[in-house]
């Protein structure tokens, strides 16, 4: 067996030396005919040398580290080749990442080598074991969103030759100091958040991928539709990664109300309706991008919240018919305007958002144009007139350069910066401009036609299209590797190129096996780098003609050594002529009894996983371990141990024999049909061939069956590895806050207050921490929300009710939830509240709900105006928020008594790794606070009182917040310390006159004189309005209650 160290690889090696020295003809003499590749029971027999999966799991930062080369795609955690000093924010603030006061933001930029070069794409990232980036995928808009926002400003170097310096190692080591490091793949993170990881560098790992193919996926996301009478215009201008926030308003004339929804790879939703009106004047949606989310108006620019950029002191722009294909781009207080309307040509305009819309500049060339963005100091837009593309100055608007001879395609576009420019279509084609290379390049197409756009980075796209008169979508594309994998013969025609083997000199047509990795992980000879290949592909080399062969095992016979033809020797009555054939059997107990293999897994994250093979009965107890540095999947690498032992215990029967020259034309390799003397035969394969220089060939064959490597027709099922769960990127989709400034919930909230409910928009949402700020610039953390609220929509207005404390068995009500289910409950419980919601304002209890739609319950069956919320049934509207009252959901939040009046703010951090990034801000105003009185009752104006028939007589009852059950007969408590009134008369909307009137434990009375009536200036038949709020300890006027008397 010792022939068997003579592998074929050790053949690869000495053709090699061989070819140095002498040329082709060397080859032979380097190589001796007949040397084979290391077969498995030699495998078994000598310790195996050449890569590891272990060697490159770690991360490392050291100097004489060996570079991997990986093919295919493989999981390398990598060298830090630099890393930067790190950056420590300020503690709290906005946007302080949702962990409380006193956490730290630090952030850190570094450098990781990853393997030899060139790679395409680095597809998955690990950090500490954890997924945080995954676009292997590219039908995963969730994973491809979530992402990129949670790795953001890195740079992938392929390592080729033409790579140049990473600017910003340049920053901080000098620009004549830093290597473009060619030859390396490397990835440099430009200020990587770290909070996430306890403000400590994590361990990272990355998956890359070196096949060439490149596809471009594109698909919308979601879409969200609203209709009005004649239909809706939409707006989406300030896309992320994450999605947008969408506006729209009815079309044509003008608009009342303006519908807001989240876009978001979660789905689209709408989250709230602003009471926004105005004359619109224009016909179509303008196109454009901006940094600032809202949606542009002709009288100013609208925000999610309602507020408005006032473009008062604009005056007069032309921008052709009515406003039509008018075009922009915003950019912090800048917006940049213009039209492609017509033939005439128009200017662009460049007004000042600060300054009420003043035109600050305005370009001299004329155009018919559409504006694709800018960066700090460059504006750029298409002229349809021309053909021509335009950079002009940011300042002054005056054209600073002009591309021609181009057929650009634009309709709008995006500057990711000066040199990346890119630009959708009519047909949708999406292409870059590189003005330094002056090419333009299709790269894919949107899924869409396109109203705003927004390069993400150079391979993610997020598009927005409100063109059509009923819905926005929301939709991406993203350019990713096509093909993973690589063949056995492209990585073996590597390895044996890098020994100086040229393409003539190698045969690898029959290594077709697909196979999903492979790297070499150390400093080993290339014979050892074949050896794990060699092993698992099952396949053999040898010199044929002065080529490498490299021979697949499984072959069929190819011929047939006759049992007449052995023997041969030059010398009669030798060995050779008395024994053509020389037996031997390798002892039972030198044979494997099981067979494991361990390798990186597949579908495991390329964790390590073990697949073993036992042989059920034997004398053996011997056990061999195999580790190869190959991505298989489990079933595959089953099947290959199983070869691996079976191969061991087959080829356990080797022959020696002798032929003469006319077999010369099989070469080591060849699977032969072996002749006996009694008439057997065996299958063997050839393992050396050795002419003797007397006319006679040595031949060495091990017994062989076909039969047992793994093909397509042979299937097993692999052991998975236990405790495995395949990882997902976390939820990264919005939170959802609701902020609730109404009466009391329980007995308990007594004290100044507001309640929280919070969800996501898919049941992998996480929880989210809440912060508080009362001046929007300073946020602490007041709570974290770990149960999702029930939380959704009005698709339709809820009628009003008169009938009081009577079921509504009248009217229904449609719901439109984010996320979640709502059920039906008895009678009983509904009496008692179990089904408890809030709808615009109006405390109801539902009995009923029935699922009509995806999401959608109409709920039937109500309990109107719970808890003081009477006021609430006459002002419904379709798109008003909804919340279940979930007590296990909703989070009480104390405010204090200076709150009343004053804006809070609140932002919201998701419980993962996305914890550092805040969401979309909620702001409120408290009037309620849970410490309002509630409106008095039975509020009634007579005429008459003891004193006098001329006299007004008033009385009302009081009614209370908490502890208002009437169980004892008594009446129930005071929720103030003193029960005092303030009444105010009106003489039609002005006050005549407030007063404070002392409560009677009941309500309270008040007699309104004769010669005070005639004072405040109201004579006979003059018509009196009434309105009294009872006071509270916090000093927060409660509700009204009003009636009116004619005099």
């Amino acid at each position: 067996m010792g022939q068997l160290v003579l592998s074929a690889a050790g053949a690869v090696v000495g053709g090699a030396a061989g070819f140095l020295i002498g040329g082709p003809a060397g080859i032979a003499e380097g190589a001796e005919l007949g040397w084979m590749a290391g077969g498995i029971a030699g495998g078994l027999l000598f310790r195996q040398k050449g890569p590891q999966p272990a060697d490159i799991r770690i991360q490392d930062s050291a100097y004489g580290k060996p570079v991997p080369l990986a093919y295919g795609i493989y999981r390398i955690a990598g060298n830090i080749i630099w890393a930067g000093q790190p950056y420590v924010a300020s503690s709290g603030g906005k946007g302080a990442g949702g962990k409380g006061p006193q956490q730290q933001k630090v952030s850190m930029s570094f450098a990781v080598g990853l393997c030899a070069g060139p790679i395409s794409a680095v597809r998955r990232i690990w950090a500490n074991g954890k997924l945080i980036y995954d676009v292997s995928n590219p039908s995963n808009f969730q994973a491809i969103s979530g992402s990129n926002q949670m790795v953001t400003n890195f740079t992938v170097y392929p390592g080729d030759e033409n790579q140049l310096p990473d600017p910003v190692m340049q920053a901080a080591l000098g620009v004549n100091n830093t290597p473009a490091h060619r030859g390396l793949a490397y990835v440099v993170f430009n200020e990587l958040d770290l909070s996430q990881w306890g403000n400590y560098l994590p361990s990272l790992s990355f998956e890359v991928v070196t096949a060439p193919a490149a596809l471009a996926t594109s698909s919308s996301a979601s879409t969200y539709a609203y209709s009005t009478s004649l239909g809706t215009f939409f707006m989406a201008p300030c896309l992320s990664a994450s999605g947008g926030i969408a506006m729209g308003y009815g079309y044509y004339f003008g608009y009342n109300g303006v519908t807001v929804a989240n876009l978001s790879a979660y789905g689209a939703v709408q989250t709230q309706l602003i009471p926004w009106s105005g004359n619109r004047g224009g016909i179509n949606m303008p196109l454009g991008y901006s940094d600032v989310p809202g949606i542009y108006t002709w009288p100013g620019w609208l925000h999610p919240d309602g507020s408005c950029d006032d473009m008062s002191l604009t005056g007069s722009m032309d921008l052709g018919f009515d406003g039509d294909e008018a075009c922009f781009w915003r950019n912090g207080s800048d917006i940049f305007l213009s039209s492609s309307y017509t033939t005439s040509g128009r200017p662009i305009y460049r007004c000042d958002l600060s300054q009420q819309g003043l035109i600050v500049a305005q370009s001299t060339q004329l155009g018919e144009w559409h504006i694709l963005g800018g960066s700090a100091t460059h504006v750029y837009a298409f002229d349809d007139l021309t053909g021509h593309l335009f950079q002009f100055d940011r300042d002054t608007l005056a054209v600073t350069t002009t591309w021609t001879g181009i057929n650009f395609n634009a309709n709008t576009g995006y500057v990711l910066t000066d040199d990346y420019i890119y630009t959708v279509g009519d047909n949708l084609a999406v292409s870059l401009f590189r003005p330094s290379q002056n090419t333009y390049t299709v790269l894919g197409y949107a899924p869409f036609g396109v109203s705003t756009m927004v390069a993400i980075n150079e391979n993610f796209f997020v598009f927005a299209s409100g063109a059509n008169l009923s819905s926005i979508s929301l939709g991406y594309m993203w350019i990713s590797q096509g093909q993973t994998f690589t063949t056995v013969g492209n990585v073996v025609a590597d390895l044996c190129g890098r020994a100086g083997l040229s393409a003539s000199q190698v045969d690898v047509s029959q290594l077709t096996d697909v196979m999903n990795g492979y790297c070499v992980t150390n400093h080993s000879t290339t014979r050892s780098n074949l050896g794990p290949l060699m092993s698992t592909y099952f396949f053999d080399a040898c010199d044929s003609g002065g080529v490498i062969r490299f021979v697949k095992r499984g072959a069929q016979p190819v011929g047939t050594f006759l049992y007449a033809d052995l023997g041969a020797s030059p010398n009669v009555g030798d060995t050779a002529n008395t024994t053509p054939i020389t037996e031997t059997i390798v002892q039972e107990v030198d044979l494997p009894r099981s067979m494991q293999l361990t390798y990186p897994e597949l579908g495991d994250d390329y964790n390590p996983n073990t697949q073993r093979a036992m042989r059920a009965y034997t004398n053996s107890n011997r056990d061999t371990v195999m580790q190869v540095p190959i991505v298989l999947a489990g079933s595959d690498a089953l099947a290959r141990t199983q070869a691996m032992l079976w191969s061991a215990w087959v080829g356990r029967k080797t022959f020696q024999f002798t032929t003469g020259l006319a077999y010369l034309q099989y070469e080591p390799g060849d699977v032969m049909t072996l002749q006996g003397a009694n008439g057997e035969s065996w299958i063997v394969r050839i393992t050396r061939c050795q002419y003797d220089g007397q006319g006679s060939l040595l031949w060495a064959a091990a017994r062989e069956e076909p039969d047992i490597y793994p093909g397509s027709s042979y299937t097993t099922q692999g052991g998975a590895a236990l405790g495995f769960a395949s990882q997902q990127i976390d939820y990264s989709g919005p939170t959802i806050l609701l902020a609730l400034d109404i009466p009391p919930l329980r007995d308990a909230d007594n004290t100044p207050g507001l309640y929280i409910a919070a969800c996501g928009m898919a049941s992998s949402w996480p929880g989210a921490a809440i912060d508080l700020s009362r001046d929007d610039v300073t946020f602490t953390q007041f709570a974290q929300i770990t149960h999702a609220s029930v939380m959704g929509y009005a698709a339709g207005a809820l009628s009003s009710f008169g009938g009081g404390n009577l079921p509504d068995e009248i009217n229904t009500v449609s719901i439109v939830l984010y996320e979640g289910a709502l059920a039906s409950c008895s009678y009983a419980d509904f009496l008692t509240g179990a089904n408890a919601a809030w709808l615009g304002g109006e405390i109801l209890f539902f009995r009923n709900a029935t699922q009509t739609a995806a999401n959608t319950w109409t709920l039937s069956g109500l309990l109107r105006g719970r808890g003081g919320t009477e006021a609430a049934m006459t002002t419904h509207a379709a798109g008003e928020r909804f919340v279940l009252l979930d007590p296990a959901a909703i989070v009480s939040m104390p405010i204090q008594t200076t709150d009343f009046g004053s804006t809070l703010y609140f932002e919201t951090f998701l419980l993962n790794l996305f914890s550092g990034s805040p969401g979309a801000q909620v702001s409120l105003t408290p009037k309620n606070g849970r410490v309002m009185p509630l409106s008095p009752v039975y509020f009634i104006a007579a005429h008459g009182s003891a004193s006098s028939t001329s006299d007004i007589s008033l009385s009302w009852i009081r009614r209370a917040r908490v502890r208002a059950q009437w169980i004892d007969g008594a009446d129930v408590p005071l929720d103030e310390s003193a029960e005092n009134y303030t009444l105010t008369i009106l003489n039609g909307s002005t006050v005549v006159r407030t007063v404070t009137v002392a409560g009677n434990g009941a309500g309270g009375t008040w007699t309104y004189a004769a010669a005070t009536i005639s004072a405040d200036g109201f004579p006979t038949g003059a018509t009196i309005t009434f309105r009294v709020q009872q006071n509270s300890d916090q000093g927060v006027l409660g509700a009204s209650a009003t009636t009116t008397i004619t005099r």
